[in-house]
């Protein structure tokens, strides 16, 4: 799609949604001579203030490419990465509360829990 054609389809749904050119860049919170630029092709033009033209006029960009697939897989590997790291951070807070807990229980310190663990492992 060509900035000429993005033009036609924002222009197309602003017309269709009954809203003026002031109207809807007044819900997007950009001037309305970007919704003017948009619809005329301008070819320089802020992503965010496209994003929140498009935002109002229900529009969704959709991506599409041969590596799609592979980044899509990538980017779930990294999330569940990042729940296995906050998972793992949490249990060992939780073990570390825990073991706290007992040692100020058990009413000894630091230092002697350390000792008794080495020599249990030794």
């Amino acid at each position: 799609m060509n900035t000429t054609q993005l033009g036609k389809l924002i222009l197309f749904h602003r017309k269709r949604a009954g809203l003026s050119r002031e109207a809807c860049a007044l819900l997007a919170g950009v001037g309305k001579t970007a919704v003017y630029d948009l619809e005329h092709g301008k070819e320089t033009i802020r992503m965010d203030t496209l994003l929140k033209i498009l935002k109002v006029l229900n529009i969704n960009l959709q991506f599409s490419s041969p590596l799609m697939e592979e980044y899509q897989q990538k980017q779930s590997e990294y999330f569940e990465q990042a729940i296995q790291n906050i998972l793992l951070d949490d249990y060992n807070n939780a073990l570390q509360n825990e073991l706290d807990r007992v040692i100020a229980e058990k009413n000894i310190t630091r230092e002697d829990y350390d000792k008794i663990l080495s020599n249990q492992l030794g």
